[in-house]
C-alpha cells in the first residue's frame, strides 16, 4: 500500500483505487501509457549548432573556441598532408636520378670493358643494368595498375 504525499489528485485518485483493490484481493491493475524515446544522431568533427548553443549557455565562449579549435585543426592536418606529398615527390625524384646514375656507371664501365677487349664482361654489364632499370619499371607499372584497381572495386 502506498501513502499520497507529494501527488497531484489524479496519482491520489489512481493510488486509492489501487490500494481498494488489493485490499479486495484483486491483483493490482496493469499500468499503461505512452513512452516517447528521442534519438538523435550526428556525424562529423563538430557539435551540432544546438550542442554548441547549450555549451555557449554553461560557458560563454565556448562554442567559439571550439569552432576556432577545429580550424586551427584542419590548417594543420592541410599542412601535414602538403609536407607529406612533397617529400613523397623528392623522395621518388631522388630514387630516380640514383638509379639513373646507377645504370648509367654500369653502362659506361660495360663500353670500357669492351674497349679494353673484354666484351663479355662488357655485354654483361650494359645488359644487366638495362634490365634491372626495365624491371623496376615494370614491377612498378603492376603495382600502379592494382592499386588502381583495388581502389576502384573498394569505391
Amino acid at each position: 500500500m502506498t501513502n499520497g504525499k507529494g501527488l497531484t489528485k489524479l496519482e491520489k485518485r489512481a493510488i486509492k483505487k489501487q490500494n481498494r483493490l488489493q485490499a479486495q484481493g484483486n491483483p493490482a491493475p496493469v499500468q499503461r501509457g505512452v513512452s516517447a524515446i528521442g534519438l538523435s544522431y550526428r556525424s562529423g568533427p563538430l557539435p551540432s549548432a544546438k550542442e554548441l548553443a547549450e555549451y555557449d549557455a554553461v560557458a560563454p565562449g565556448t562554442a567559439q573556441i571550439i569552432v576556432s579549435k577545429f580550424a586551427q585543426q584542419t590548417d594543420h592536418r592541410v599542412d601535414l598532408e602538403s609536407t607529406v606529398v612533397k617529400g613523397n615527390d623528392r623522395r621518388s625524384d631522388r630514387g630516380q636520378w640514383m638509379a639513373y646514375s646507377i645504370a648509367m656507371t654500369a653502362v659506361v664501365g660495360g663500353i670500357v670493358l669492351i674497349a679494353l677487349g673484354k666484351p663479355t664482361g662488357g655485354f654483361v654489364a650494359i645488359i644487366t643494368a638495362i634490365t634491372g632499370l626495365v624491371a623496376v619499371f615494370i614491377t612498378g607499372k603492376v603495382f600502379q595498375w592494382k592499386e588502381r584497381q583495388a581502389k576502384q572495386g573498394g569505391s
